[in-house]
C-alpha cells in the first residue's frame, strides 16, 4: 500500500496502521508534532502495546512537539545524542532523520512522511506500507542498533530524560515570558 500526502484519508490510514498494533510498535521518526498520530501511539501504549520511539533531539524541543507528552504517557522514548564522536576526530553534528515505524514486527511504514500536521495537510509526502520480510528485518535491525546506541549515550532513563528536558524547556519559556513582561512594563 502507498499513502500519498497531503491527504486526510492517507493520514487516517496511517493512524489505522498504528492503531492496529497488538504487541509492539517501534517508531523512528525525525519529528512528531501531529497530535492525532501521537494520540494513536499513546493509546497503543495504554492498551499494553510495547511502544518505543526514537526521535531527533532538536525537533523534540520544537513548538508543537508531542514527544514529551508521549514519554510522560508511558511511551519509551529516546532522542539521538547531540553529536557522534569519530575516533581521533572532532565531534560531528548529526540528526536522527529516519521516518519509519514497525508494527508488531511484521509491517513496515516508511517514506518521506514527517509525522507532523503540515506533512499530512500541506506537503507532498509518501509512506509505503509493506509486509516484505526482508525490508521489515532490515529496518528492525536498524531500529535495534539505534536503540542500543542512544540508550547507552543516555545517563538517565529515557522517561526521566524526556520529563527533565520538558521541565527545563517549560522553565525557559516562563523565564522568557516574564522577561518580556518586565521589559514591556519598563517601556
Amino acid at each position: 500500500e502507498v499513502l500519498l500526502f497531503p491527504s486526510d484519508e492517507a493520514r487516517q490510514k496511517l493512524c489505522s496502521w498504528i492503531g492496529s498494533a497488538t504487541t509492539t510498535l517501534e517508531c523512528c521518526v525525525f519529528v512528531i508534532s501531529d497530535a492525532r498520530v501521537a494520540a494513536e501511539l499513546k493509546e497503543a501504549a495504554a492498551r499494553g502495546v510495547a511502544v518505543r520511539l526514537i526521535t531527533d533531539d532538536k525537533t523534540a524541543l520544537d513548538g508543537g512537539s508531542q514527544v514529551f507528552g508521549m514519554a510522560s504517557a508511558g511511551v519509551e522514548t529516546l532522542v539521538d545524542p547531540d553529536y557522534e564522536l569519530k575516533s581521533g576526530a572532532a565531534p560531528v553534528p548529526r540528526h536522527m532523520h529516519h521516518k519509519y515505524a514497525i508494527v508488531d514486527g511484521r509491517v513496515l511504514l516508511c517514506g518521506s512522511y514527517n509525522w507532523s500536521y503540515s506533512a499530512s495537510a500541506r506537503n507532498n509526502e509518501n509512506c509505503v506500507v509493506t509486509e516484505d520480510v526482508y525490508l521489515v528485518a532490515k529496518y528492525s535491525a536498524e531500529f535495534e542498533r539505534l536503540w542500543r546506541e542512544f540508550k547507552a549515550a543516555a545517563p538517565l532513563s529515557q522517561q526521566q530524560a524526556a520529563i527533565r528536558i520538558q521541565q527545563i524547556e517549560r522553565g525557559n519559556r516562563e523565564r522568557r515570558r516574564f522577561a518580556a513582561m518586565a521589559r514591556s512594563h519598563r517601556a
